[in-house]
């Protein structure tokens, strides 16, 4: 065997040993534990994410409908923000 040949054995071995150290390790029982423990944080964050995605089209919807809607233009302005039509005198009681 050439010294060429041998070097290229011994790449060639160590790099199935290195191959196999990693296997051994991503198996472990507390890789186990970790890539559980991911799991259940990324099952967490997806529901997060579903509640937050359904928040931002219900606001979208009712983004819509203010922009398209003069009747709900008008209630938003008067409930939402305190807003009055000239000449309209607010009458403030005691609760």
């Amino acid at each position: 065997m050439t010294l060429k040949r041998i070097a290229l054995t011994g790449s060639a071995i160590l790099g199935a040993l290195l191959l196999g150290a990693i296997v051994v390790v991503d198996v472990s029982p507390s890789a186990s534990l970790e890539a559980e423990r991911l799991q259940v944080e990324l099952d967490k964050l997806e529901k997060v994410n579903a509640g937050i995605r359904a928040r931002n089209d219900s606001l979208d919807h009712r983004a819509a409908a203010l922009r398209s809607n003069p009747d709900l233009i008008e209630h938003a302005a008067r409930e939402d923000l305190g807003f009055i039509r000239e000449g309209e005198v607010v009458v403030v009681l005691p609760k």
